[in-house]
């Protein structure tokens, strides 16, 4: 799997200076890297004005409109890939981080697999969810940012329209497409070292993203399409 395997993160215009070392622990899991820039970022209107860090050298760059924070996956599933391993700007990745992942997508291929995920069982409340990490498991919501191997397989053109309902939350927007699929999302045991980096101070998402986290998260783990559609009516 890994000869078709590429890590894909997208980065935000203001964090550009600062991501040295995630691009660094990145290069050492010795996969092709693509980087993804919004041209005009949706949430906060920074708009990327072509410079780039020497950190990027080497890696496959390109500059695209903006689909939230998913855009760390869906320009990568239009690749020529069999896998995408996706990553966040503001995280160091340690030894083994992707080796794992495939190891672990190899023994399971019937879903994706990644190390954080989140069970909400009876809780409606995405903050409140349980975090569910370091065991094998199914989970509800895999967590891009902490590493998940997405086999392409499980994706059909559609995905690239799906951003707009949830754009400032990937996970909720693939964990729910994935979900009225079908398709399981298994949290695999974490045996390398994955640390949040002071860059994630910079233009954090979850201070801007107040909105709509509760719906997302019941359109993944209780409502199926039409029904969610229905509430949005009354609740919108």
């Amino acid at each position: 799997m890994s000869a078709k395997t590429v890590i894909s993160l997208s980065i935000l215009p203001s964090r550009l200076p600062f991501v040295g070392e995630c691009i660094a622990s990145l290069k050492e899991q010795g996969l092709p890297i693509y980087v993804w820039i919004p041209r005009k970022v949706l949430r906060t209107g920074q708009v990327f004005d072509g410079w780039l860090p020497s950190s990027l050298d080497g890696l496959h760059v390109e500059v695209l409109e903006d689909k939230g924070s998913a855009l760390k996956l869906l320009p990568a599933l239009e690749l020529d890939v069999d896998a995408v391993i996706t990553a966040d700007d503001d995280v160091y990745y340690g030894e083994g981080w992707a080796d794992g992942l495939i190891r672990w997508a190899k023994e399971i291929d019937y879903a994706p697999v990644g190390y954080l995920g989140r069970s909400f069982n009876g809780r409606r409340s995405y903050n409140r969810a349980a975090k569910c990490h370091g065991k094998l498991a199914d989970t509800d919501i895999l967590l891009g940012g902490w590493g998940v191997l997405y086999p392409t397989r499980f994706f059909d053109a559609d995905i690239q329209d799906a951003w707009e309902k949830w754009p400032l939350n990937d996970d909720i927007t693939t964990n729910h497409y994935l979900r009225q699929r079908g398709i399981r999302r298994i949290v695999v045991p974490q045996e390398c070292e994955i640390t949040p980096l002071p860059t994630h101070k910079i233009d954090e998402l979850w201070r801007i993203n107040k909105g709509k986290n509760n719906l997302g998260l019941a359109a993944v783990r209780w409502w199926d399409d039409e029904t969610l559609e229905q509430r949005e009516r009354i609740t919108v």
